[in-house]
């Protein structure tokens, strides 16, 4: 199978993560990986320069999703708490 252009990696990578599409960017992670390993050559500067920008774009995303979904996960755990103390507390004015 030969491998993307460049220009298409990059559109490819810049795509998914505009759609959040983490699957597909973990795939086409492993393809750009595989093709640093094998066939480092085939990349200019330019395209190297591009593919750079783009993973470094996407990063940024990921980690910007990434402590959003912390902070949502903490924020239902704070009310999960507080809905058990209120049961609680209802419970032992029930008793």
């Amino acid at each position: 199978m030969k491998p993307p252009e460049p220009a298409a990696l990059e559109a490819a990578i810049r795509r998914a993560c505009a759609e959040r599409d983490w699957e597909r960017l973990a795939a086409l992670d492993q393809l750009l990986a595989e093709l640093l390993r094998t066939q480092p050559q085939s990349l200019d500067a330019a395209a190297r320069a591009a593919l750079r920008a783009a993973y470094r774009d996407a990063l940024e995303v990921c980690r910007a999703d990434s402590a959003e979904l912390q902070e949502k996960i903490a924020a239902l755990s704070h009310q999960r708490e507080a809905q058990i103390a209120y049961a609680e507390v209802s419970d032992w004015n029930q008793a």
